[in-house]
């Protein structure tokens, strides 16, 4: 290094143009503070949003910038020192550069308040900026508020959905119910209608048993107005030689019938399922085979009476049986006048018997 010469003359620079130099350099400070003072003031709120801008155009899927290297600075030439005057001449420009700068860097920083804050913040180094959210634009909100929207929709439809499945599983078990109820119904109504049919037949069966029982009582009282007995072949009534008082040897009627055989013909007209067997007989004088056919005439005779009456032929039948059926001793003439007579056999068909 070069050392002044002690004894040579030092060249110093004017007063005027030190005083000049040192004037400008505080004019530029102060003119720098100023501006930092009046952004600081004014457009502060402004910072913000270009951070916010800034954070948006690197979006967290570019990749971030990688800080650089820093390369070594190359070393200086060293030159010969200077005087104090000179040094503080030429510190004061740049210690005017520096503030500018740091009010420079201040438009994207926030400020502090402070007058101290630009500088401190241009000596510190740059580190990573500490990643933020981009807020969404416009049209992300708009998107957003439509999806909210529609999946509000969707819920209020899904809990619809439910509700309506839900009525449509109560409607379902109603109807189940229902169709339940109306098989029991059917189900009652064709018992009823089969204990109906019963009740029915068993009514009929009961009017039938009571009109036959009327018909029995009536039956009943008219076998005994006309005097006739129970006999394993039939209901006899008898007409004997106090009805008929036939003559020995002859079919012919006597007067004294007429009342006994209406009395017989009124009976079947109030019976009309009665049917008769006339049976004649005979005493046993004569030959067996003139006492046959004497006994059919004889019954005969008196088919024709009931006829005449009244009564259809083909209710009443005749059949001679001679003298082989006596009720009386042939060998006296009160027991030949007994055997000489017409039985009738009163039956019914099997099923109007009752």
């Amino acid at each position: 290094m070069n050392h002044p010469s002690p004894t040579g003359p030092v060249i110093k620079p004017s007063q005027a143009v030190l005083r000049n130099s040192i004037a400008l350099g505080v004019l530029a400070a102060l003119f720098a503070g100023g501006l930092f003072l009046l952004y600081s003031l004014i457009g502060g709120d402004r910072v913000p949003l270009a951070q916010q801008r800034a954070s948006v155009e690197r979006s967290p899927l570019q990749p971030q910038p990688q800080p650089q290297p820093q390369s070594e600075p190359e070393p200086e030439p060293k030159s010969e020192p200077k005087s104090e005057i000179e040094s503080e001449i030429e510190s004061e420009p740049a210690t005017a550069s520096a503030q500018a700068a740091a009010q420079t860097d201040a438009g994207a920083q926030p400020t502090t308040g402070t007058p101290d804050a630009p500088a401190q913040q241009a000596a510190a180094p740059a580190s990573e900026p500490a990643p933020t959210r981009p807020p969404a634009p416009a049209a992300d909100l708009a998107r957003t508020a439509d999806v909210q929207a529609l999946q509000a929709r969707v819920d209020s439809l899904t809990a619809e959905l439910t509700t309506a499945r839900g009525r449509l599983d109560a409607l379902t078990e109603r109807a189940a119910a229902f169709a339940d109820t109306a098989a029991r119904i059917e189900t009652l109504e064709a018992d009823i209608a089969a204990a109906r049919a019963a009740a029915d037949a068993a009514a009929a069966q009961a009017a039938e048993a009571t009109e036959a029982a009327q018909r029995f009582g009536s039956l009943t009282t008219d076998y005994a107005r006309l005097g006739a007995r129970f006999t394993p072949a039939g209901v006899l009534v008898r007409l004997d030689e106090t009805a008929l008082a036939f003559a020995p040897g002859t079919a012919e009627l006597p007067a004294s019938a007429t009342a006994e055989l209406a009395a017989i013909a009124a009976f079947l007209r109030r019976h009309p399922t009665q049917q008769g067997l006339l049976r004649g007989h005979t005493d046993a004088t004569g030959g067996a085979a003139a006492n046959q056919a004497l006994s059919e005439a004889r019954a005969a005779a008196v088919r024709d009476a009931l006829v005449d009456l009244g009564i259809s032929a083909e209710r009443l039948r005749i059949e001679g049986v001679g003298a082989a059926e006596p009720i009386a001793d042939n060998a006296s003439a009160e027991g030949r006048r007994r055997n000489r007579r017409v039985d009738i056999l009163l039956q019914a068909p099997v099923d109007s018997a009752g």
